[in-house]
């Protein structure tokens, strides 16, 4: 985690890859069909393992909290209520595209 951390001079040992046109139309693509394959079949997660956890196992407060208030407050302004599992699965391809 360390690697990736900034560090006082706010630098990243990252590399960064531009695509355009068809070769990010095709990755789009595909990324977006693994996606909606996992939200049709959650036991397919073993399969795409991140390098690293970029989320935490486990929420605590106050992040927690102001996870969940981000995240309904942008389904709010979607129209997308509580449950709505289908038209949240939409809105987080988006985030792909």
């Amino acid at each position: 985690m360390a690697s990736r951390a900034p560090s006082g001079t706010n630098t990243q040992p990252w590399k960064v890859y531009g695509v355009t046109g068809e070769k990010r139309d095709e990755m789009v693509e595909r990324v977006c069909k693994a996606q909606m394959e996992l939200t049709t079949q959650p036991e397919l997660v073993n399969q795409y393992k991140e390098t690293f956890a970029y989320y935490p196992e486990t929420w605590i407060s106050p992040f927690i909290e102001r996870r969940r208030e981000n995240g309904w407050g942008l389904y709010r302004l979607l129209n997308i209520q509580k449950g709505e599992k289908e038209q949240m699965a939409r809105q987080q391809l988006r985030n792909f595209q």
